[in-house]
């Protein structure tokens, strides 16, 4: 894969009819070390993709970070397809939108998973804003888990 083909990859992920980022979002910050390399920041949002990059031109720094958001991208939403329509229909019908959580699984044993959730709302309950699943369960499993455990915490951040 060529470095270009990189940046075109991220660029046309923006504009996917899929995805809620546009190419506009995409803000980057460049840096110099102390040592001389540079750095290349990007923030989509409130989020900031950083890899503390020592590259040797600012072009480098672009395509390394434009190849690692990219991915991450498409990882955070690999990782929201771990949940079914049940939850799905939940958090739409207390109206949070799949792009304020970030969902970060590891599939552990065969077909088990542990997983960690992170909601900014979540932080009225506590201060983290994460719910954390260290026991691999089945998808099923881990669906009807975080089905129970969303329906509580809604409640309490609704009381408070």
């Amino acid at each position: 894969m060529s470095n270009k083909n990189v940046i075109e990859k991220l660029y046309e992920y923006c504009q996917n009819k899929n995805t809620t980022i546009s190419i506009s979002d995409l803000d980057y910050i460049y840096g110099i070390t102390p040592e001389g390399y540079f750095n290349c920041i990007v923030t989509i949002g409130d989020k900031k993709y950083d890899k503390h990059l020592k590259c040797k031109s600012k072009k480098e720094a672009k395509n390394e970070i434009a190849e690692y958001v990219y991915n991450s991208l498409i990882r955070e939403n690999e990782n929201k397809n771990i949940l079914n329509e049940k939850v799905k229909e939940l958090l739409i019908k207390n109206k949070i939108s799949l792009d304020e959580i970030n969902i970060y699984d590891e599939k552990g044993e065969e077909n088990k998973y542990i997983c960690l959730i992170q909601c900014e709302r979540f932080k009225k309950y506590n201060n983290e804003g994460k719910i954390l699943f260290l026991t691999p369960s089945s998808k099923n499993d881990l669906n009807n888990k975080i089905y129970k455990l969303i329906e509580k915490k809604i409640s309490l951040i609704k009381k408070k």
